[in-house]
């Protein structure tokens, strides 16, 4: 049976340790975080995927990235919808809409 153990240093134990006790940290994050002090304890993906609620492929996906970027790799990749820049002429136009009366009357 292969080792899902990795290594960690001091300072990424301490760091993902804050992460895990932290109340003001993302949920996604901790659990991420979690996972891998899981993965350093030697617990087996079937036992990490069932106390975090997570499927095993979840679970080889942190580990990888983890394990190419370290801490700095647990970071989510998705970067989000690009902000809508509410420009002055946008801007009149909306303010024009909420001035006129209903269409009802």
């Amino acid at each position: 049976m292969p080792t899902h153990r990795i290594r960690l240093s001091p300072s990424e134990r301490h760091t993902l340790t804050a992460r895990v006790r932290s109340r003001k940290a993302r949920a996604e994050d901790v659990r991420r975080a979690r996972l891998i002090l899981m993965l350093a304890a030697g617990d087996s993906y079937a036992t990490i995927s069932h106390a975090l609620g997570v499927y095993a492929p979840y679970v080889r996906r942190w580990k990888v990235r983890f394990l190419s970027a370290r801490v700095a790799g647990l970071e989510s990749c998705y970067r989000g919808r690009v902000a809508t820049v509410v420009t002055p002429k946008l801007e009149a136009r909306i303010l024009a809409r909420t001035r006129r009366r209903p269409p009802d009357g």
